[in-house]
């Protein structure tokens, strides 16, 4: 089924990063040689995606944008991808996602 990578969150999200790591996701939840993989929710799985891609985290101030992040990703020799979530953690794994896999994701 497809979905759209600006609306992934939670376990799809989880998923989306592990396809896009190359990594497959057991019925147990975890990913490769990692227990409980949630990129989206722990920053001992996302946190050195966030520092190996080079993903760029911002926290903008302005009125309706309070509780919001936005990420920035640039892979090199490919386009700037900015998309926001609700945490850092959710909005660059979107971002690494969409540049990975695209905008949509088929996921099941």
């Amino acid at each position: 089924m497809k979905h759209k990578t600006a609306d992934l969150t939670g376990a799809l999200l989880d998923a989306a990063v592990a396809l896009a790591e190359g990594l497959t996701i057991r019925e147990d939840g975890s990913a490769g040689a990692a227990q409980h993989y949630s990129p989206s929710t722990r920053w001992v799985n996302g946190g050195p995606i966030i520092e190996r891609e080079q993903i760029e985290l911002f926290s903008p101030r302005a009125a309706p944008s309070y509780n919001r992040w936005e990420a920035r990703y640039s892979p090199p020799g490919d386009i700037v991808r900015v998309y926001a979530g609700p945490t850092a953690l959710i909005a660059a794994m979107r971002a690494y996602v969409a540049a990975k896999l695209g905008a949509e994701v088929d996921l099941p």
